[in-house]
């Protein structure tokens, strides 16, 4: 795996920052993935319901900082910005050492989503800034590759901190996490902090919220928006509905899903990036958003089918279900990168515009495992039905929204 990351590494310095900020940002977000839940109930006294109404706060005031943070690269130069927002992070984190309680873990929980949930769309920017046009896939694809590895490692890592569970422990892991912001900060500085990495920013004509508006009335670019965030309903349905309805409808043994998410890993390490580099204009980005409908619809009916056999063949149709997500997660990505880049102007105005396309995604994150949660308990099966009727609508809207808000034909070579 670590030969195939090696092999697929962009060639661009900035590029390659990008992914090693990725992998090192990632590992530190693993480690407190795997440890923060039973961290807060165990040395803090948080209850689950607190932990749900903090990581809701946080979510929600994350995604209404997407867009005035990446507007600030209508102002300073987009590296910049990136590295100070990992700053911030790791500033941020830092106050989870201060939780005591549950007001105390609102602050800090609210403080940590402001200053996280912007980073993806802020570096998508960075890389339209200073990365050429014909290698902007191959960039995306790479932090996309290194993210999954590093969460990974990550993950183990917070399972062997889990073998101690105090106080000391949990300061630990914080200050660990906190120290991957800061390093990933410095490995991004040291190729685009400097203005002459990008392109001086165009000067903001407009305010934040003015700029906003004559965003949405380009309204086939929020039908896109909404189209891509439909297909991203693939993340929940890998991390929610896939163990959910493996533990209820199924006697396949929970420790299965462990090893379904190494499937996942590795099957993204090894074909996002050959996958996502041909798809650069906009009827490949439409192509590849059908065809990630298409994986996507069969992996539900793979799901459905699943408490249907004995338990091998069970087993069997999970790993084929999220072979399919995975494939469908591959090219909504790819689909996402090209068509986001597409179809954002390169004016003063493409912050903006990747700034809601970014949001799009960070609604599903909030609202998507509700949805799917809500659906398996009330439908069963049923509710696969649901989730492909979902992606086929996103794929359609899609269709619509790249058919008329076209600002860049391409960005493939030549253009």
């Amino acid at each position: 795996m670590i030969h195939a990351i090696q092999k697929q590494l962009p060639r661009n310095p900035a590029a390659r920052a990008l992914a090693l900020a990725s992998l090192v940002d990632w590992m530190g977000t693993g480690v407190w993935l795997t440890t923060s839940v039973l961290f807060l109930v165990q040395t803090v006294g948080l209850s689950s319901a607190d932990i749900g109404i903090g990581l809701g706060i946080a979510g929600v005031l994350g995604m209404l900082a997407v867009i005035p943070v990446a507007d600030l690269t209508r102002r300073w130069p987009a590296g910049r910005v990136a590295v100070l927002l990992q700053v911030a992070r790791g500033l941020a984190f830092l106050s989870y050492l201060a939780v005591v309680d549950a007001r105390t873990f609102f602050v800090a929980a609210a403080l940590v989503g402001i200053a996280d949930r912007p980073t993806i769309t802020v570096n998508q920017i960075v890389v339209a800034r200073v990365v050429p046009d014909a290698e902007r896939s191959a960039a995306m694809a790479a932090a996309h590759v290194a993210q999954n590895v590093g969460i990974s490692v990550g993950a183990l890592l917070g399972t062997l901190a889990l073998l101690r569970t105090d106080r000391s422990v949990f300061v630990a892991v914080v200050l660990i996490n906190a120290a991957t912001y800061f390093l990933a900060a410095w490995v991004m500085a040291r190729t685009v902090w400097s203005p002459e990495a990008e392109a001086a920013p165009v000067p903001a004509r407009a305010g934040t919220v003015r700029t906003l508006l004559a965003v949405l009335r380009d309204w086939r670019f929020t039908v896109l928006t909404v189209g891509n965030g439909l297909l991203a309903l693939h993340v929940p349905l890998l991390t929610v509905a896939t163990p959910l309805w493996l533990a209820q409808a199924t006697d396949v043994p929970l420790a299965a899903m462990g090893a379904l998410l190494i499937v996942n890993t590795a099957l993204v390490v090894l074909f996002q990036m050959p996958l996502a580099r041909p798809v650069r204009s906009v009827t490949d980005g439409v192509r590849a958003a059908w065809i990630s409908a298409g994986f996507l619809i069969a992996c539900c009916v793979a799901l459905a089918l699943s408490p249907l056999p004995s338990v091998p063949v069970a087993v069997g149709l999970f790993v084929v279900a999220v072979a399919l997500q995975t494939m469908g997660e591959i090219q909504q990505n790819a689909a996402g990168w090209a068509l986001s880049f597409n179809r954002s102007p390169t004016d003063h105005r493409q912050s903006t515009y990747l700034g809601l396309f970014g949001t799009g995604q960070t609604v599903v994150t909030l609202l998507g495992p509700t949805l799917l949660t809500f659906l398996i308990a009330f439908l069963g099966a049923v509710s696969f039905a649901a989730a492909a009727a979902l992606f086929l609508v996103g794929a359609l809207c899609v269709t619509i929204g790249a058919a008329g808000s076209a600002v860049v034909e391409s960005y493939s070579p030549g253009r």
